[in-house]
């Protein structure tokens, strides 16, 4: 609820290129994480960092979201889209 709320406030303040984006649990947290762990542990090497934690936490959301949001800034700026851009893609993909 906290990420809607988020996103809702910083559109609502006249942020509309890059707005945080809103977490969804059917979609990002059942789908989109465990996709993406599994792409990182099949890429991963001896050498690279730890996997990232995850994007959801009872005990540290505000670390989690922070986790999600640099991960749908890099991959919307490797796009030219916008976060909210790539969060519709990602959603309509998974969907």
């Amino acid at each position: 609820m906290t990420s809607k709320y988020l996103h809702f406030q910083a559109r609502s303040l006249g942020y509309y290129k890059n707005p945080s984006v809103p977490i969804d649990n059917r979609i990002v947290l059942k789908k989109v994480w465990p996709k993406f762990k599994e792409m990182t542990r099949q890429e991963r090497t001896s050498n690279d960092p730890q996997i990232p934690q995850g994007w959801w936490s009872y005990n540290s959301s505000w670390s989690a979201y922070n986790r999600y949001m640099t991960a749908i800034i890099v991959w919307s700026n490797q796009k030219g889209w916008t976060t909210t851009q790539f969060e519709n893609a990602m959603f309509h993909e998974y969907n």
